[in-house]
């Protein structure tokens, strides 16, 4: 592994925990909650300074950080804890636990003023919400970098039909490959992007049907094509024809059937099952029906051509759908730049893109619940470290694309309602409030214990899951 690989890993992993837990640091010291530690990395300390209320250090393991806060837990928690740490450290250095040098009376006021359990729900909850919310700004940040460097954007396409498939119902239209489009519905078309845009307006005015003027030779005639009702969510247009594109693979999606058959980023598909490809919907239209059947790629990557087997799986939401896991790309790439505010603006879609993606994509998962598919769609840290490593050596504006997403997944984790993680803290602390005490310690001990063996066995589950799944890359298999 590269030394650039190994720095990613760890700016992946440091920076986006490290930067949560310093926004809990800072809104808590807003807000006058006491900080008893903070702590940039993780594990042994080897460094450590006390400043007001706060010890700051530097552990040994540089990946991100911890902070606790103080009065985070009930006080009959907090001080079974300590207790029962006291004993630990006692039990290894063979001695008598020591007993804790009496607080003044003026110190435990403080700490009663300072304790995160005393203030009202707003503080609680913005406190537990810090740390997503320097996720999402780090996201931000990240995605605004890349745009206003400039982003690798496909060069516009003239308005050009691609592949048209034998006996489809594009063909028994009448519009054939190659054929020219000049006009949508009396407005002219310049780019096969404008053919998109003007398409999705009349899609949203519910228009159920679109004219379109064609020039094959020196020939012009018009060819109406039905659009998908707006409840379906879905560009009608697209099943009908498709701009000519080349069929060069811009990624592969992590432990999926092409990248397991060692299909890379940068190949073009020229065959399959000895079937010449030249076109990426010609490619699609084969691999959608081709689920549970090996295909036989034939793959050009700069001078050597390869061959290779994949296997099509279906896609979560359309199991009798084929996929191999591959993103269509363009190798005619410019670069285009934003300004500040744009890419700004942008880069706010993104993130909220991101999320609606995740959200989406899990739900139809679990809603079909096949461990299989789970299991091959799970991702833990070893997968995270790869694709760090991957994303690193494709380039700066690919892998900060990479971290910025990965800083959305962080948020979208911890805001998860669950005990020990962030959106367990809000919950409990409006239970707390609706039931006008704090729950039983017993009761938190049992619910935390039971929730650190499942998330420890789920952490072992997911390690093994991305161990297995990368044998291969490792050579072992």
């Amino acid at each position: 592994m590269s030394i650039i690989g190994i720095i990613a890993i760890a700016f992946t992993f440091g920076v986006a925990i490290l930067a949560h837990e310093f926004g809990h640091f800072l809104l808590a010291k807003i807000l006058g909650v006491g900080v008893e530690t903070f702590s940039i990395g993780m594990g042994k300390k080897i460094f450590k300074f006390k400043w007001g209320e706060t010890t700051y250090c530097l552990s040994a393991v540089p990946f991100g950080g911890y902070v606790v806060l103080k009065g985070a837990l009930s006080k009959e928690l907090e001080e079974h804890l300590k207790e029962e740490e006291k004993k630990k450290d006692a039990d290894k250095e063979g001695t008598l636990p020591v007993e804790e040098k009496s607080k003044s009376l003026s110190e435990m006021a403080t700490d009663d003023i300072i304790s995160l359990r005393n203030k009202p729900l707003i503080v609680k909850i913005a406190i537990y919400s810090s740390g997503v919310f320097m996720n999402f700004i780090v996201a931000i940040i990240a995605f605004t970098l890349i745009m206003m460097v400039g982003m690798e954007t496909p060069n516009p396409k003239k308005p050009i039909v691609g592949y048209v498939a034998a006996d489809s119902l594009t063909e028994n239209m009448g519009v054939r490959s190659g054929d020219v489009v000049l006009k949508v519905n009396e407005k002219p078309i310049k780019y096969f992007d404008d053919i998109i845009e003007r398409m999705e307006s009349l899609y949203e005015s519910n228009i159920t049907t679109m004219t379109i003027a064609l020039q094959r030779d020196e020939k012009v005639f018009d060819v109406s094509i039905p659009l998908t009702p707006k409840s379906q969510k879905f560009i009608g247009f697209m099943k009908y024809f498709h701009p000519a594109h080349p069929p060069y693979i811009e990624d592969v999606m992590y432990n999926q059937p092409a990248d397991k058959a060692g299909i890379r980023p940068g190949d073009y598909i020229t065959q399959i099952n000895e079937e010449p490809i030249s076109d990426w919907y010609q490619l699609v239209d084969i691999i959608r029906s081709s689920v549970g059947k090996p295909l036989r790629v034939q793959v050009r990557r700069g001078e050597e051509t390869l061959v290779m087997v994949a296997t099509p799986t279906g896609r979560a939401d359309e199991p009798d759908v084929g996929q191999l896991g591959i993103l269509m790309g363009d190798p005619d790439k410019i670069i285009k730049r934003m300004g500040f505010g744009e890419a700004l603006g942008e880069s706010i879609n993104v993130s909220f893109r991101i999320m609606g993606f995740v959200v989406s994509h899990t739900y139809k998962l679990f809603a079909r619940f096949n461990m299989r598919e789970i299991s091959g769609n799970m991702g833990g840290p070893v997968a995270i470290a790869i694709e760090s490593y991957r994303q690193a050596r494709s380039g700066l504006r690919n892998y900060f694309y990479f971290f910025g997403a990965f800083n959305i997944m962080l948020l979208m984790l911890n805001i998860m309602p669950l005990p020990i993680l962030d959106g367990g803290h809000i919950l409990f602390s409006i239970i707390e409030t609706i039931i006008r005490r704090p729950i039983s310690p017993k009761m938190l001990l049992r619910i935390y214990s039971v929730m650190i063996v499942v998330l420890i066995g789920l952490a072992l589950l997911v390690t093994f899951n991305d161990i297995i799944g990368n044998l291969w890359r490792l050579g072992i298999r």
